[in-house]
């Protein structure tokens, strides 16, 4: 109180952020993840693809035997048949999600199959695992419950746990940042999405004449930033800072982004499937 009196308190100044914010783009988004690889009792190795939305906590767990882009591509199948489409499906830069390295403009079935419905993927930055918090959170919640308190003899018992477990989690999980409402809540109040056909099977090649595929991206001191392995040099005012990068697929282009004002577009040359 004495150094208060007289005037002798330095208060701290208020942090402010460098730089500009990190991108918000879709409200309807489902955040998806690869957790694995993990061993059942008698040393089978087995992943499991799972997914959230981010508005409603509707969740679901699908076990693979591998992580080829097929499996993961059959998980997300079978998700949109129940719980419907997003309009945005953020992921991380794990390669089977993407395609190849071989033939890195190509695009993998799990991009192909999101852009033919019209789904925009969207890549968080490398090496921020926390953008995807979300799934990240209930990755593991899934382990906890499932994979170190379920015994599972084989294969099949691990597919049976884990939809008993999404089961329970969409009806009966409540959440502070929802109100205290259930995932099931939740979705019944924002209503009924498009849900992919009952029938609908995975063909062996979906063709590619368009769509769009976001990237963002944090650009460090040299300016540079990669897209599906091509370099790309940016302005030097977007140093230290997030971008947004569009990848066009029917115009052949790389868009750079930041507040929606365009920094810059870049050719990029893809096969094209038409």
């Amino acid at each position: 109180r004495v150094i208060n009196r007289n005037g002798l308190v330095k208060k701290s100044r208020q942090y402010q952020a460098k730089g500009h914010a990190y991108p918000k783009l879709f409200i309807d988004t489902q955040q998806m993840d690869l957790v694995g690889p993990r061993y059942l009792g008698t040393k089978r190795r087995f992943y499991c693809v799972n997914l959230v939305n981010t508005e409603t906590h509707i969740a679901g767990c699908y076990p693979t035997t591998s992580k080829a882009s097929i499996d993961i591509a059959n998980a997300i199948v079978s998700h949109w048949k129940i719980w419907g489409l997003p309009d945005a499906m953020q992921i991380d830069n794990e390669m089977s999600f993407r395609g190849s390295n071989k033939h890195p403009r190509s695009l993998g079935i799990v991009l192909r199959l999101a852009l033919s419905f019209g789904v925009v993927p969207v890549f968080i930055p490398n090496g921020e695992p926390w953008r995807n918090g979300v799934i990240e959170r209930f990755n593991q919640t899934y382990e906890r419950h499932v994979l170190k308190s379920v015994y599972c003899q084989c294969f099949d018992d691990l597919i049976v746990a884990s939809n008993s477990f999404s089961h329970f989690h969409n009806e009966n999980h409540r959440y502070s940042s929802l109100a205290n409402k259930t995932p099931k809540q939740m979705m019944e109040n924002v209503g009924v999405p498009f849900y992919l056909d009952k029938n609908y099977q995975l063909p062996e090649k979906i063709l590619l004449e368009e769509g769009l595929i976001i990237f963002i991206r944090f650009i460090r001191s040299n300016c540079l930033i990669s897209i599906l392995g091509t370099v790309f040099m940016v302005n030097k005012c977007l140093q230290y800072s997030y971008v947004v990068a569009e990848l066009i697929i029917q115009n052949h282009a790389v868009v750079i982004k930041q507040d929606n004002v365009i920094y810059h577009v870049f050719d990029y040359a893809m096969p094209v499937d038409w």
